[in-house]
């Protein structure tokens, strides 16, 4: 809510902000529900139903931050699907971990995806305004989501489904590793 409300109220988070000021209160929306998802993913989505609770509390703030800056409807569905793909997938890791150190190493890879490429990303559009260079791919994939309308939308679902992908793989290599010979033991008391 705080994420719209810096929308809402034109908040200039740089100094070249674009004008009118609240035709970023979308593109701020997706970046802070990536981000807070990445950092939260263990606590949103414990069970099914808070799972399906924040996937359909996504669905009204999306439409008002769209709704303040002016985006299509198609683009919102998309962008919409792009999170709660992001959503379902980080699910998927809080499924199969267990423990919270696995949790806070996957909320760190997740971060250095999202926050880190961004951070990087503006560094180098910044450093490279002032020479008049401003044409060059974006590392992380949030410039990209929250350009939708514009970006190439083949290179946004692959990146927003890594976790999905990604968890599948772990899925399906922890079966392989589960159903692999047990080596028979040579101990006289084989239940130890």
């Amino acid at each position: 809510m705080a994420i719209l409300g810096i929308g809402a109220c034109g908040f200039p988070l740089w100094a070249h902000h674009p004008l009118p000021r609240e035709s970023l209160a979308f593109p701020e929306l997706l970046c802070g529900q990536i981000l807070i998802l990445s950092m939260l993913f263990p606590i949103l989505t414990q069970i099914g139903w808070l799972l399906a609770i924040n996937l359909a509390l996504m669905v009204p703030f999306d439409e008002l931050a769209g709704l303040l800056s002016n985006t299509p409807q198609t683009i919102i569905a998309k962008c919409g699907c792009s999170v709660g793909l992001w959503m379902v997938g980080l699910a998927g890791w809080r499924m199969a971990l267990k423990d919270y150190r696995s949790y806070l190493f996957v909320i760190m890879v997740a971060l250095l995806f999202t926050a880190g490429g961004a951070v990087a990303d503006y560094l180098r559009w910044e450093a490279t305004a002032a020479a008049g260079i401003n044409h060059f791919s974006a590392i992380s994939f949030l410039p990209n989501l929250c350009d939708f309308g514009n970006s190439n939308p083949l290179f946004i679902w692959p990146e927003t489904a890594f976790p999905v992908v990604a968890v599948g793989g772990f899925a399906m290599g922890a079966k392989f590793l589960s159903k692999a010979t047990k080596i028979p033991s040579t101990s006289l008391h084989p239940d130890e």
